[in-house]
């Protein structure tokens, strides 16, 4: 009985070699001339070998290039292929929705390729947590917001693949936001709306809240106003942080007319005081925020924003994090820009 044909040999052989991983994806074959000398055949006969092997998607021929190993080896599949989405402990409950939303999304785009998106928290008292100190405990991490950077230092330290969101570290690639650009934008349509005593309600110290209210006063400064000390009051993103504010901001003389929070949370807390205390808004005093979270939209009034898609952030993260994941270079820095989308409080 006769054995296999030599063109069904060069493609078993083949064959093993790109399930094996010795061919991987993206190789290119040797020259036909070459494959012929190599398997001692006829270049009819390697043809052969090379057409079926085509057929079954395991080669491709690029034009110029020549032949192309395009098969794929299959990833196990493991409970262990973990993405960890960490955010600072220190920020109130109700300034963690938004990155809570973001979240969301990730494990949607990530569930398909047998990825959990763990969701935790890490306060700047925190001891070291397990999955930096036992080495592969996740797959990746990304950090969110201003988090230790001991913790940045040991993850580093453990070669785990990390993105940062909002955050101004240098130690791994970064997605942040056009927070100037916000501050300005804002700021710039109270203007336009015929505001000119406008408040600044802050956030948690970092480069978020300080560059968008650098684009507060940018904006204030291309009409000539310079804002009063007491305009600008300190917070940390949290419904009560603008209650309070608010409060403050309501024995100020003259009255203000208009308040940029630095985040939706705190804007709306500050619209709901000004409002119990007589103030109608929009006709008395205008507020707008950023961030565009759900529950901006439910308020009565409904919160003008800047809407920095949390859809847009998730995605550009899911991404990257695939590419450090495959030890394949990203950027540095990504910035996602914002809209302003006007609603019932201007």
């Amino acid at each position: 009985m006769p054995g296999p044909s030599k063109s069904t040999k060069i493609y078993e052989d083949l064959k093993n070699r790109m399930e094996s991983g010795h061919l991987a994806y993206g190789t290119l074959l040797p020259a036909e001339r070459q494959l012929s000398q190599q398997y001692g055949v006829q270049r009819d006969t390697l043809r052969k070998a090379l057409q079926a092997l085509k057929a079954e998607g395991y080669l491709y021929s690029v034009p110029g290039s020549g032949t192309k190993v395009i098969y794929q080896r299959p990833k196990e599949e493991t409970s262990s292929r973990l993405i960890a989405f960490i955010i600072s402990g220190d920020m109130d409950r109700q300034a963690q929705l938004y990155h809570i939303q973001v979240c969301n999304y990730l494990e949607d785009l990530f569930r398909p390729l047998n990825i959990n998106v763990l969701f935790a928290k890490l306060g700047s008292d925190a001891q070291m947590p397990p999955l930096l100190t036992r080495a592969g405990r996740v797959d990746g991490i990304i950090w969110v917001s201003h988090i230790e950077e001991r913790f940045l230092e040991e993850a580093q330290r453990a070669g785990i693949p990390c993105l940062c969101l909002a955050s101004d570290s240098t130690l791994f690639p970064r997605i942040n936001y056009e927070d100037f650009v916000a501050g300005f934008d804002a700021t710039q349509h109270l203007l336009e709306q015929g505001a000119r005593r406008i408040a600044f309600i802050g956030g948690i110290h970092g480069s978020v809240t300080q560059e968008r209210q650098r684009g507060y006063m940018e904006a204030l400064a291309t009409y000539g106003i310079q804002p009063e000390k007491q305009w600008i009051i300190e917070g940390d993103w949290s419904y009560t942080a603008g209650e309070l504010a608010a409060r403050a901001l309501l024995k100020v003389d003259p009255p203000i007319d208009a308040v940029l929070g630095s985040n939706d949370m705190t804007a709306i807390g500050a619209l709901k005081t000004f409002i119990a205390a007589g103030r109608k808004v929009p006709e008395d005093i205008r507020i707008v925020g950023i961030d565009n979270i759900d529950e901006g939209k439910s308020c009565v009034p409904a919160l003008t924003t800047i809407a920095v898609s949390q859809r847009d952030i998730a995605r550009t993260a899911y991404l990257l994090m695939q590419e450090l994941l495959e030890g394949r270079p990203v950027p540095d820095e990504i910035i996602i820009p914002g809209r302003l989308i006007r609603r019932e409080s201007t």
